[in-house]
């Protein structure tokens, strides 16, 4: 994890690692998009959603229980992956 935060630091500074850092967002913005339309084709997802506004705070979520790993350790990974689920459920997500 540590390395992940010196990485976007460094895209600050480093054009270099700025592009692979947004090379790797975009791909990863376009995967969870798709996943989330073919959830929708399927009928597991709402319609209404849409992929391309709602991935990017899933991406936040994600990074952020980053962080809440290194503020609270105590609530472990399985806490962490309830509140990823149950906190956009509980925004209307």
């Amino acid at each position: 994890m540590p390395l992940l935060f010196d990485m976007f630091a460094e895209a600050g500074r480093n054009p270099t690692m700025a592009k692979i850092l947004d090379e790797h967002s975009r791909g990863m913005l376009e995967l969870l998009a798709d996943l989330l339309r073919h959830g929708q084709e399927r009928g597991e997802i709402d319609p209404a959603i849409d992929p391309e506004r709602v991935v990017p705070i899933l991406i936040s979520i994600f990074d952020g229980s980053k962080i809440l790993a290194i503020r609270r350790p105590d609530i472990g990974p399985a806490g962490y992956a309830d509140a990823a689920v149950s906190g956009p459920r509980a925004c209307g997500m």
